[in-house]
């Protein structure tokens, strides 16, 4: 599943689709290397625009490029409202 999100501080550019299509599909194909085969991740996105996320991203406290900051358990919680 693949929900695109934007900020008012940080706005999605471009449709969802040509987004998506800078990652895909090598995105699956790395997935499948990576997995030694055992992950075929074919790319869902249900919703077709930008997702507003209800504050701006730097509430979130999240350094970009860092996966595990505490900040995206926040901002998960906030998608999930959405």
């Amino acid at each position: 599943l693949n929900l695109l999100v934007d900020f008012s501080d940080a706005h999605g550019e471009g449709t969802v689709d040509d987004r998506l299509g800078e990652f895909f599909p090598q995105t699956t194909k790395w997935f499948e290397r990576s997995s030694y085969g055992r992950i075929d991740y074919r790319p869902e996105t249900p919703v077709k625009r930008w997702l507003r996320m209800p504050k701006p991203f730097s509430a979130y406290g999240i350094e970009r490029g860092a996966p595990f900051e505490p900040g995206y358990r926040k901002l998960v919680r906030d998608l999930v409202k959405i």
